[in-house]
């Protein structure tokens, strides 16, 4: 499986469009927040041109760490459903909500980065910031949908982790 880092656009379209259910709603949820997180890194680019605050850098470097790993969870999504489809065993969809359950944890850092006054004081980029923060609540929507779908799945300890997971993310059981 190609790593979705290294193709274009239109490539990454049309392998969602195939009739396959591999690159699939878990992936493109990944791929959007990491899309949030570029917004969020371009913002605090320009800001810190006309800013001096030393935060701006910590949020831009956050940002390029997210959207990072937030592709290779993409890719993971992938690979995680491809077993699942194989072996729908508790064990897979194990495998399978862990990855949501992480793009939720990076949506909800994104929503408060996105919230940080020296973000918001930058007034060029208001429409490119509602924009991330609109992208990280459809994402959180999502991740929650997919974690709901896979629940029933799990074994009563892994249920339990993810359901414990979510109420440190300060979200009521799904």
């Amino acid at each position: 499986m190609d790593d979705i880092a290294n193709v274009t656009v239109a490539e990454w379209l049309d392998r969602i469009a195939r009739p396959s259910a591999v690159w699939a709603a878990g992936s493109v949820n990944a791929v959007t927040c990491a899309q949030a997180w570029s917004l969020v890194e371009m913002i605090a680019g320009l800001a810190s041109r006309h800013a001096n605050d030393p935060g701006l850098g910590a949020i831009a470097d956050r940002a390029q760490l997210a959207r990072r790993h937030l592709l290779s969870l993409a890719k993971q999504d992938a690979l995680a459903f491809q077993k699942v489809l194989r072996d729908p065993s508790p064990q897979h969809y194990g495998q399978a909500a862990q990855i949501p359950l992480e793009v939720l944890g990076w949506a909800r850092q994104g929503q408060d980065a996105a919230q940080q006054p020296a973000l918001v004081s930058y007034h060029l980029a208001a429409l490119d910031l509602k924009c991330a923060y609109q992208l990280f609540d459809a994402v959180s929507a999502t991740s929650q949908a997919l974690i709901a779908d896979n629940l029933p799945h799990l074994e009563t300890t892994e249920r339990c982790r993810v359901l414990q997971r979510l109420r440190s993310l300060d979200l009521r059981e799904i």
